[in-house]
């Protein structure tokens, strides 16, 4: 077990404004079990690791061992402060709207927003909705978290996907035929998109969507 200071974990989780509640089950680390560690003034390091993750900091940083408390990717894609966070993020067309994407930008989130398994994934993009066509399901300016491919295997099941067809990508309905097409399919209108038959280009499941923030006007952004 290491010796972690629990003064800077409390500290932390005010400043987050974090209820204890989310800290316990976002960590896995039950309320007796944490109380037990502050105690003993120990923790094992795998819960040292969980505590660290959930609050966004260096590890070494809860161990009293750097004060260096900010965070960064290996592929420098992901940047903590206080108080944003920076996630790479796209524009994708959610109806006839449709982008030629080289690259993803970085955007500052309000950290209080955006949950720590989804920050810390080094899997995630940020999406942000252009186009109504997948209302009621995803509104324009909608922000949506992509859990993307990456070279991981991909089962062709039926559903929302962000998807590359030719130059382009979309976040659609979609429908795999069995033959190494697909249909792409809006949620309020009839039409739809068979990209190697109706366009002749090649397509790509980029990710799919596992949760949204909805801004609306006079309140915070709301999690779907």
């Amino acid at each position: 077990m290491d010796k972690i200071d629990f003064d800077i974990v409390e500290n932390l989780l005010l400043e987050k404004g974090v209820k204890k509640g989310l800290f316990y089950n976002e960590t896995g680390i039950s309320r007796q079990n944490y109380a037990n560690f502050k105690a003993q003034g120990y923790i094992p390091s795998k819960h040292a690791s969980k505590i660290a993750k959930f609050l966004n900091v260096n590890i070494d940083y809860i161990y009293g061992l750097s004060s260096e408390k900010n965070i960064k990717s290996n592929n420098d894609s992901i940047q903590l402060n206080k108080d944003y966070i920076e996630l790479p993020t796209i524009h994708a067309g959610a109806g006839a709207e449709a982008f030629a994407v080289e690259s993803a930008t970085k955007r500052a989130y309000p950290l209080e927003l955006i949950p720590p398994q989804i920050a810390l994934d080094e899997n995630v993009l940020v999406m942000v909705v252009v186009g109504n066509s997948m209302e009621p399901l995803y509104y324009e300016n909608d922000i949506v978290f992509i859990d993307m491919v990456n070279g991981r295997e991909f089962v062709p099941v039926n559903g929302t996907y962000l998807v590359r067809y030719g130059d382009t990508v979309q976040i659609k309905d979609v429908e795999f035929l069995g033959n190494g097409d697909i249909l792409l399919m809006s949620r309020n209108s009839k039409a739809i998109i068979q990209p190697v038959k109706d366009l002749g280009v090649e397509w790509e499941i980029v990710g799919k969507p596992y949760a949204s923030l909805h801004p609306s006007v006079g309140s915070k952004l709301k999690l779907k």
